[in-house]
Formats: structure tokens, C-alpha cells, sequence
């Protein structure tokens, strides 16, 4: 069983699929069906599917318009769940005290510099950019 298997395991009654999104969303979730960018690597995938849960958690209503604060900050919500989730601060402070770069680390841990560097921000970590 590969790790988005074992995520979906714990959420029977959501579904997943794949599909060709438009420019610009990587997942979304309608109903109890999550939904993927086909495009996505498979960290990529992995990141967007714990934000996809996150909104199946955390969001009250139809937020897809996302034009009042409320909608942002439900968002943010999802969002936060989702990094939580998928490195939670426990994996982060293990590299916390090793000589390693962002780019070692994300390596390490499967997910692009990028989203290490914002998982980071919010667990209130410093950016090591070389």
C-alpha cells in the first residue's frame, strides 16, 4: 500500500480521482470526492491531497468563490492543517541541529523546497538557503 492509499484508507468515504485540471488548481474537493491535478509529481500530490483533506476537516461551506475574508481565512485553515499533517514539526526539528540546506532536507523528507520553506514559516523555523 503506498502513502496516498494509506491516507485514503483513513477517510473511507472520500473518493479520489485524478483528472486535468485547469491552470492553476491542483486539487479541489467536491462532496466527498477529492480531486487531483493528473500533473502533479508524487510530492506534489501528496501535499495537495492533505490540503484537500484539510478542507474536508476544517471548511464550512462553499469557499471555491474565495472572495471574503471568511473564505480566506478558511483557506488558511485547510492549508495549515494540510502542512501540519503532511510534516508534522516533529520531522522539521530533526534537521533542526544537522548541517543540511533546504534543498537536503526536502529531499529528504519528499516534498519540494518550497513548500519545506512554507511548512517552515509556519511552524516558525528560519530558512536555510544554501
Amino acid at each position: 500500500m503506498n502513502e496516498i492509499e494509506k491516507i485514503m484508507s483513513s477517510y473511507p468515504n472520500l473518493s479520489l480521482k485524478y483528472v486535468d485540471t485547469p491552470t492553476g488548481i491542483r486539487g479541489l474537493i467536491v462532496g466527498d470526492c477529492i480531486i487531483l491535478d493528473c500533473k502533479l509529481s508524487s510530492n506534489e500530490r501528496l501535499q495537495w491531497l492533505y490540503e484537500e483533506i484539510g478542507h474536508y476537516e476544517t471548511t464550512v461551506g462553499n469557499i471555491t468563490v474565495n472572495d471574503s475574508m471568511s473564505d480566506r481565512k478558511q483557506e488558511r485553515k485547510a492549508r495549515i492543517w494540510g502542512m501540519k499533517n503532511r510534516l508534522p514539526e516533529i520531522e522539521l526539528q530533526t534537521f533542526a541541529n544537522k548541517n543540511v540546506n533546504d534543498f537536503e532536507v526536502a529531499d529528504d523528507l519528499g516534498v519540494n523546497v518550497d513548500y519545506l520553506r512554507e511548512v517552515g514559516e509556519t511552524y516558525g523555523f528560519n530558512a536555510k538557503n544554501n
